[in-house]
């Protein structure tokens, strides 16, 4: 007799004892016994014992392939975590400035709230004033909205800065590195480059003098770029560079682009492959020049904008400085070492925010497989508006 299931009759045409055709099709692994089970506890008939058994002959193949793919999938997976480098946290982002004000009160106040901002976190920063493009061989500027302001000018600026952030300063080991910046538009010239070096020795001896050495350092910066037609070429430029060694006492920061930079491997290629609306193509920028003016001249830093894609030819502004550090290390004295990237986000929302700047720069320089150019960075820019 068949007993009874949940308290109901079985009716013996639906009793199947043992599925005595499974094993016409069996599936792989010679899973018979698993069809008898099955079809015991659900009461097939032999012809229902076929069709099962011909969708098991389906469906475990798939199923068995599918799993040895998800095996696959994580042991891939596995051993690239293993071989790539877990992320550096972002250091806390510092803001510079483009001028716009010769009020000494303002850029005192500025002063004052990095150094209170480094205090309550105990860390260093590092901060560049923008004044602008300097006029002609007289190592003044000219602010962005067409303000002139002499050396005398720019140096008082920079202590008043330098001045707020240390009687601000409420942690005895931070450090401030101030950018005295300008850019290669304008009139760019060797002369200027002397006359520039000579500003930054002018406050670095006002911070001697004040005992100030032990929380802040004057640099010069400078925003190079060669996507100005009329302005910024590659040969002027590096004079400027090389004007500025001559002089200065303290190294300055380069902040600025690599225009159309190759973001594939090359060796010295020309950075400015096409010009845009009908602008001369006689820059004469390759990857040597912009090396040489962030890295190779052993007298700066690069800290390279990365906005997004660049200005002009929509290559990504990341991939076009690793690419340049791995020619430095290929084929020049060494790779490009940087400071951190700038993002100027505040003034074009659009743009990379700082967290995507330096996620992109970091990754392309620690995961594409180029031991030479791995490295971490110290510090997080943006650039914002003075007032």
């Amino acid at each position: 007799m068949t007993p009874k299931r949940m308290g109901q009759s079985v009716p013996p045409e639906r009793v199947a004892p043992v599925c005595a055709n499974a094993q016409l099709l069996p599936p792989p692994r010679n899973a018979a016994w698993l069809l008898e089970l099955l079809a015991d506890s659900l009461r097939l008939t032999g012809h229902e014992c076929v069709l099962l058994a011909l969708a098991c002959a389906i469906a475990l193949p798939v199923y068995l392939e599918t799993q040895m793919l998800h095996s696959s999938q994580a042991a891939f997976a596995a051993q690239h975590m293993q071989n790539t480098p877990a992320m550096q946290t972002q250091p806390h982002t510092d803001w510079s400035f483009y001028m716009t004000v010769t009020t000494s009160s303002t850029i005192y106040n500025l002063g004052c709230n990095q150094g209170k901002f480094d205090g309550g976190l105990g860390i260093d920063s590092m901060v560049v004033l923008d004044f602008g493009g300097q006029q002609y061989n007289s190592g003044g500027t000219q602010f962005f909205d067409g303000t002139n302001i002499t050396n005398t000018e720019v140096v008082g600026l920079a202590e008043n800065f330098i001045l707020g952030y240390v009687q601000c300063l409420t942690d005895s080991n931070s450090v401030l590195t101030l950018g005295l910046g300008v850019n290669n538009d304008n009139f760019v010239s060797n002369l200027n480059g002397q006359l520039w070096g000579q500003n930054i020795n002018a406050v670095q001896s006002w911070i001697s003098r004040h005992n100030y050495a032990g929380h802040a350092f004057a640099d010069g910066a400078d925003d190079i770029e060669a996507w100005d037609p009329n302005d910024s070429w590659a040969a002027p430029t590096i004079s400027w560079v090389q004007g500025y060694d001559s002089t200065a006492n303290e190294p300055y920061l380069d902040y600025g682009t690599a225009d159309d930079c190759p973001v594939t491997p090359s060796n010295n290629a020309y950075c400015l492959g096409s010009c845009p609306h009908g602008y001369p193509c006689n820059h004469s920028w390759n990857q040597y020049d912009f090396w040489y003016d962030s890295y190779g001249n052993g007298h700066s830093f690069a800290t390279p904008e990365i906005y997004g894609a660049d200005y002009w030819y929509g290559n990504d502004m990341a991939m076009e400085w690793t690419m340049l550090s791995l020619y430095g290390y290929d084929y020049q004295t060494g790779a490009i070492t940087f400071e951190g990237p700038w993002d100027d986000h505040d003034i074009e929302p659009g743009k990379y925010t700082s967290a995507q700047a330096w996620m992109y720069l970091w990754d392309d320089l620690n995961t594409l497989g180029y031991p030479g150019i791995k490295q971490d960075m110290p510090y997080s820019l943006e650039i914002h508006n003075e007032t």
